[in-house]
């Protein structure tokens, strides 16, 4: 359609018609597995509307009409079946985009001005539940944040494009949500991907590269003329040219941000001529009663050094018919954190739920001349080994920074601390200290005080890790573990030296 768009070809318009109209056919209202799912419903409409936009030139009035007929019958069903109550995340928010665009768009449907409010209204019921006040996503997952910004940029846009008011908690939301996503993106293009990512996207192939989040920064930057929101290695995409040009870049975010609302931490610093990016999660599980798409990654953290991601969450893998491997990749001992006795923080109940989750608490932010400290603690392990795990992180970024574990309360147990290494880095030990490297360039060596004991796993051996880069991929990758038993009387303190190059 965009070829078509480009280059007046009409034999693409009609390939693009032609598509568009077999489906039609072939899948009749109501009937089917492409008829029981908002979100699917609402995204293959918006898809129907951008494609159709490219082409309208070419269509006929009889294939306009049944294209109308098609987009009112999606519409009926996303009225009528609303994602409500513990489903009212990102599936909501593109039940509201569809029924908006919809109506927007389609102004000879009778209901058309129904649908365009209605869409329109919940939108920004989205915008207020899914990005929190200072900008975090509710659902605390960093792919599905992008998403939903993506939802709520393209109903902006639309919006302004017809002279619409749009309330001034839309606008903030979206551009808090937007300098969230900066904060996480490194010089390289790349996020922390945390909790759940199943490479959706609103404009663009299902599957998407990782320029993904970046896309949506540069849209964000186009819509809001915001040059700071501009990533560096940005690389053009199709979604882009609905929101105009970029605006000159300007220098990204520097220094420490915490995220009160969604419980992060994040410290950009250049430490021994090294750019480094640190993510400390101290928030709640995730969205609603289900927090679908969080992960038990309680006190977990994240490290880029150069534009390369150095610890890493695990990522998804598979949904439904994920199974056992579902389990794992949302699992505790899949995120660099500690676990007791290979159990997690907060305990699954299905492939999206969760039976116990853990409750997080902030104890201490303070920031120094030379750095700043963060200590927060959670209870998911009170009700099986009655004690409260606290952890703080000391940065100093005149060399590096110190992760600290703790115990609260009475007893002894089984412990591993994991740090699952990006695919392709190594990690060797030399009598406590380990070293991890990329190719023969040492980046970072690990010190400290600590009852545990270090261990090495390898992939594809029982002690290493798995990552997945994408939507229904995996690969074996190497994992850092500390092993032994902790107790409330012997913390565990490890020093992380930034190497120069």
């Amino acid at each position: 359609a965009a070829l078509s768009l480009k280059n007046n070809d009409r034999s693409a318009a009609l390939f693009c018609v032609t598509e568009i109209e077999s489906w039609i056919a072939s899948n009749l209202p109501y009937r089917g597995v492409n008829w029981v799912s908002g979100i699917e419903i609402a995204l293959r409409a918006i898809s129907m509307l951008v494609v159709g936009s490219c082409i309208n030139e070419h269509i006929t009035t009889e294939q306009r009409v049944k294209i109308w007929q098609s987009l009112q019958v999606h519409a009926g069903w996303l009225e009528r079946h609303p994602s409500k109550f513990s489903s009212a995340n990102n599936h909501r928010a593109a039940e509201g985009l569809g029924l908006f665009l919809i109506g927007a768009t389609c102004a000879q449907l009778p209901q058309a001005e129904q649908w365009k409010d209605a869409g329109w209204a919940i939108l920004n019921e989205a915008a207020e539940e899914l990005i929190l006040p200072d900008g975090s996503g509710a659902e605390q997952a960093v792919a599905y944040h992008a998403f939903t910004l993506e939802m709520l940029l393209l109903g902006l846009h639309v919006a302004q494009a017809q002279k619409m008011e749009v309330p001034q908690l839309y606008i903030e939301r979206v551009r808090k949500g937007a300098e969230y996503l900066r904060w996480l993106t490194d010089d390289g293009g790349h996020q922390p991907r945390i909790g759940d990512d199943d490479n959706g996207c609103v404009i663009g192939a299902y599957r998407r590269d990782d320029n993904y989040a970046n896309s949506i920064l540069g849209c964000a930057a186009a819509l809001t003329h915001r040059g700071d929101l501009v990533p560096s290695n940005l690389k053009p995409s199709l979604r882009q040219l609905l929101f105009g040009a970029l605006p000159e870049q300007h220098q990204g975010p520097s220094g420490v941000k915490h995220f009160r609302s969604g419980g992060m931490t994040v410290g950009r610093h250049k430490i021994n001529g090294r750019d480094v990016l640190l993510a400390f999660d101290h928030g709640p599980l995730g969205h609603l009663s289900i927090a679908a798409h969080g992960h038990a990654d309680a006190l977990s953290v994240w490290l880029h050094i150069d534009d390369q991601p150095i610890f890493v969450d695990a990522g998804t893998y598979l949904y439904h018919s994920g199974g056992e491997w579902r389990e794992h990749f949302r699992s505790t001992p899949a995120h660099n954190t500690l676990s007791f006795s290979g159990k997690s923080s907060s305990l699954t109940a299905g492939a999206f739920n969760w039976s116990r989750k853990a409750n997080v608490s902030v104890r201490e932010v303070d920031h120094m001349t030379d750095g700043w400290r963060v200590e927060a603690e959670h209870d998911g392990y009170m009700k099986d080994f009655e004690f409260i795990h606290r952890r703080s992180i000391d940065m100093k970024p005149a060399t590096g920074f110190t992760i600290t574990d703790t115990l609260v309360n009475f007893g002894s147990e089984d412990c591993d601390l994991h740090f699952l290494l990006y695919p392709g880095l190594t990690a060797k030990i030399k009598g406590n200290d380990i070293t991890i490297k990329k190719g023969k360039k040492s980046l970072l060596r690990i010190t400290g005080d600590t009852p545990l004991e270090p261990v090495i796993g390898l992939p594809e051996t029982e002690d290493g890790g798995w990552y997945s880069p994408r939507f229904g991929e995996k690969q074996p990758a190497t994992r850092i573990i500390y092993r032994g038993i902790m107790t409330p009387w012997r913390k565990s303190e490890l020093h992380f030296t930034v190497l120069p190059e």
